[in-house]
């Protein structure tokens, strides 16, 4: 075996010992894309072409997906995954055959991607009943232990919801449908989006883990008027509050900047040698200009407190504005799946968006 690289000699190995667990027993019927030896079993052997998997599909084309199966392989023991792994792909064009979704599966998993190799797992085993199956006992027990692996490996989430027609995505991608089918996630952060026409849209973040699961229930709320938590006044009659108290406290700041204008004008009369403008004498002049500047911080301390006051009031009354709108609101809860890990009582709470 000849590697072109070193990441593609480690794959190969990999996979080499992998491909070689897998057709030790295995015994697939002529003309199987797997190749091998020839079946040996009981039960007589249906022709090609009534077979699930061969329905369909003429035997050029069965030819030509097996020519490129073992173009595949060959690549694959070169060093090149990447290679084979298109290769193998555009064999499943020609044949979707669950002998070569296995060997895609092996390709997958080996080059980390874990979502791909489950789903490649799935369409390998879906004719697990049949007689003669596509693949052997040992390429059955490899592709189910192998699947087992992955999914200790990538979160799973069920969502549900209480409305039809629910559109969801998660990061950007549409989900085909809800309920009972999982959707497989590697673990990290996640957005989930459901909207749905004259519904009021939700969106929910989601941070998971290995191998956890959990599920998503959706309440979607009708996008109509309903009943106001208070009288529709009240908030604004906060708000206006707050606004009268920010005039009160300017009117107060200009009171305050009035009377030290008049301290400092008297007392400049009085450095320059006038006589006092009061006609009073300097026990009293004196006392009247402390008067003065007294009132200035007075009017200035009420300023200061009317202004953070009315900063408060305008606050709640916009808060009270936003809480009491007649629109409802779609919620999202999200628990713990039956089948989950410790690690899923992290994200086991709820909340209202």
């Amino acid at each position: 075996m000849t590697c072109r690289h070193a990441r593609g000699c480690v794959v190969a190995v990999g996979l080499v010992v992998g491909l070689a667990a897998s057709t030790a027993h295995a015994q697939p019927a002529p003309g199987d894309a797997t190749g091998g030896p020839a079946q040996t079993t009981a039960v007589p052997a249906r022709p090609e072409a009534d077979r699930p998997w061969a329905r369909g599909v003429s035997p050029a084309a069965r030819a030509r997906a097996q020519t490129l199966h073992r173009e595949g392989y060959r690549r694959l023991l070169e060093g090149s995954p990447d290679e084979a792994l298109a290769v193998f792909h555009e064999a499943l064009v020609h044949w979707d055959h669950p002998g070569i979704h296995f060997k895609l599966a092996l390709v997958e998993k080996h080059l980390g991607r874990l979502l791909e190799a489950r789903a490649s797992i799935e369409r390998a085993l879906r004719y697990g009943d049949y007689v003669p199956p596509p693949l052997s006992a040992a390429e059955r027990r490899q592709a189910i232990a192998m699947r087992d692996e992955i999914h200790r490996q990538i979160a799973a989430v069920w969502i549900r919801s209480d409305e039809p027609a629910v559109a969801v995505t998660i990061d950007g991608h549409a989900l085909s449908s809800l309920g009972t089918t999982p959707v497989w996630l590697l673990p990290g952060a996640h957005r989930l989006i459901a909207s749905k026409s004259d519904y009021v849209s939700v969106t929910r973040s989601l941070v998971l883990h290995p191998g956890q699961r959990i599920q998503v229930d959706l309440h979607l709320a009708p996008r109509r008027r309903g009943p106001r938590r208070w009288a529709a006044w009240k908030p604004w009659a906060m708000l206006a509050a707050g606004v009268a108290a920010e005039a009160g406290g300017a009117a107060l700041h200009w009171r305050a900047r009035r009377e030290l204008r008049a301290y400092h004008g008297a007392l400049s009369d009085v450095r320059d040698g006038w006589p006092c403008p009061m006609s009073c004498p300097p026990r009293r002049r004196t006392y009247e200009l402390t008067a003065l500047v007294d009132r200035a911080n007075g009017y200035r301390r009420a300023a200061i407190v009317a202004d953070v006051a009315g900063a408060v009031v305008i606050a709640g009354g916009i808060a009270l504005i936003y809480a009491n709108r007649p629109w409802p609101r779609s919620s999202v809860s999200v628990r713990v799946a039956p089948s989950g890990g410790s690690l899923a009582a992290s994200i086991g709470v709820a909340g209202t968006f």
